[in-house]
This record gives structure tokens, C-alpha cells and sequence, in this order.
């Protein structure tokens, strides 16, 4: 795009989206990160992806008194050894959560710490992994483990899309297939 503006962004930047919102990088961090070992991964999961991952983007956007996160495709092993240390205290409120890693690895701790009222998983079925099965999006731990703290959870493999609507003080969520999930004429 000829008129994009490029501009690298770290954790406390500060984004011009208008007056009403005001919008701060919350990942990566300052002083970047470096490779973390896990044995647990994939084969065909290279260092690089998971660097690329845990550099991603992630956005605290506050509009009114509403607090959406949208937290980047940061890994849980990542997410547990240095986002979630390197967040200060006021960055744990929110309302509106947009896990690490698309809610695909959603984690306890990661729950328990923002304990939003809301968290949207970004994953369709046709994205899965060669050999997972049809049914993937139904297994993903988002539900359950954002449920477990008193979040309604969303997958947008299950509900189609999912948006947000807020007035700067409450939120409501429309979804594309509302109640009847099962007809999401995506699902197999």
C-alpha cells in the first residue's frame, strides 16, 4: 500500500486512533526477546515462528470505560516466562480479551490474570493443521478455560463472526450465527 505508514512500535508507544480511544502498545516489550527452549513443540514449529510470534503486536485499547486487549500471537510458554511478569498492574483490567496465540493455547494463568468479561478466539476449522481433526475449534481450550473465570468465550470457527459493540461503558456481543452455532454453514 503506497500510502502506509510504517512506524516500529514497542511496550508504552502510544497510538493516534482518535479522541475517544486511547490505544498503547503492550507488546513487545523494550528490550525485545530472546529464544526460549521448549522440547514440547512440534517438529515442523521452528525457533523462527515462535520469535516472530512472541514479537508480535499486542494493543490495550481503552475506549470510555472499556478496556479491549487484543494480545498478539504470543505463545504460552512465552506469554508465562516474560508477558505476563513485564505487564504492570493496571494493564490486568479488561473487559474485552483477545487471547495470546488466537486463544488456541489458552492457559489458566492467563485467565486468571485479566479475568475479562469477554474473550473472542480467532480460529476457523479450515485453518487447522493438516491431520487435526474437523471438530477443532470445538476442543480448543478457550471456552473452558475463559468460562472458568466468569467470561463469556467466543470462537469464531463455532460462531461465526464475532463483534463487539460498546457505548464506552457497556459491551454486548453480536455473533454471526447467535444461538444457532450449529449452523455455521462453514462447519463440515
Amino acid at each position: 500500500n503506497p500510502g502506509m505508514i510504517y512506524r516500529p512500535v514497542r511496550q508504552g508507544a502510544t497510538l493516534d486512533w482518535g479522541r475517544d480511544l486511547k490505544v498503547t502498545v503492550i507488546w513487545p516489550p523494550v528490550d525485545g526477546i530472546l529464544f526460549l527452549e521448549n522440547k514440547n513443540r512440534m517438529k515442523r514449529d521452528t525457533p523462527w515462528h515462535h520469535l516472530i510470534n512472541a514479537n508480535a503486536i499486542g494493543l490495550r485499547v481503552e475506549f470510555g470505560e472499556t478496556v479491549f486487549q487484543i494480545m498478539g500471537d504470543i505463545q504460552e510458554d512465552y506469554e508465562a516466562k516474560f508477558l505476563l511478569p513485564k505487564l504492570p498492574p493496571e494493564w490486568r483490567k479488561v473487559d474485552v480479551l483477545l487471547p495470546c496465540s488466537h486463544g488456541i493455547h489458552a492457559t489458566k494463568e492467563e485467565a486468571e490474570f485479566f479475568r475479562p468479561k469477554i474473550a473472542v478466539g480467532c480460529c476457523y476449522e479450515d485453518g487447522a493443521p493438516a491431520g487435526w481433526s474437523r471438530t477443532w475449534a470445538d476442543n480448543l481450550p478457550i471456552r473452558a478455560v475463559y468460562g472458568a473465570v466468569g467470561a463469556e468465550a467466543y470462537v469464531s470457527g463455532i460462531d461465526g463472526n464475532v463483534t463487539v459493540v460498546s457505548d464506552g461503558r457497556k459491551c454486548r456481543v453480536e455473533t454471526e450465527f447467535g444461538k444457532n452455532r450449529r449452523t455455521n454453514p462453514f462447519r463440515r
